[in-house]
């Protein structure tokens, strides 16, 4: 099972696939880092590996600001190399202005 990742616009089917979370890394990232994770965040989202979640392009500067205090306060590198993932694809979508899909499986 994997949580995929996507960047693309509403009206077109032309999304760009960006990167599989295998069930592990997710687990690892969502579960067992789940005390560093706010509540309330943008990136809670994506602790269902279950669940779909959308993040609109205006919401993206602000997970990514999310995800680099999270970098900041580990000292995990496996941690920090997911997280440091996502945050690639968020600062993707937002220099190509899409919004961010993802999907499980």
């Amino acid at each position: 099972m994997a949580y995929s990742i996507f960047l693309g616009v509403p009206q077109k089917r032309t999304e760009l696939h960006l990167l599989e979370l295998d069930e592990q890394i997710h687990d690892y990232i969502f579960n067992q880092h789940q005390h560093m994770i706010k509540k309330d965040s943008r990136l809670q989202r994506m602790s269902d590996c279950y669940s779909d979640a959308v993040f609109f392009y205006d919401e993206l500067d602000i997970l990514r600001k999310e995800l680099a205090e999270l970098i900041r306060n580990s000292s995990d590198s496996k941690l920090i190399e997911g997280l440091e993932q996502l945050k690639q694809i968020c600062q993707s979508g937002i220099t190509q202005k899409k919004n961010m899909y993802c999907f499980g499986d």
